[in-house]
């Protein structure tokens, strides 16, 4: 199983405007990874494969879910980054 991982490092020394890219980013990836939960979640809840199909497909399925969370993360469609970020930088 892959897991999406971090890839903003936090410099707490940095300026409220120096952190706004940064957080943008990590909104962006939260977003992505509440999303493949999601979808992983509904694909667990329906989906059965025969023994010999689930390794491939489980791994196929997983990858898919992750590629089509961060496109849906990208183009902002549900909106939970934004509050993220609102929540976190209020002045921004």
């Amino acid at each position: 199983m892959s897991a999406i991982q971090p890839q903003v490092p936090i410099d707490f020394s940095a300026t409220p405007n120096e952190r706004r890219p940064n957080l943008e980013q990590a909104a962006k990836e939260f977003e992505a990874m509440f999303l493949t939960q999601l979808l992983k979640l509904a694909r667990e809840s329906n989906w059965t494969a025969k023994p010999d199909e689930e390794a491939g497909a489980e791994s196929y399925l997983e990858f898919a879910e992750e590629h089509l969370a961060k496109a849906i993360a990208a183009q902002g469609s549900l909106g939970l980054d934004r509050l993220i970020r609102q929540q976190l930088d209020p002045a921004g």
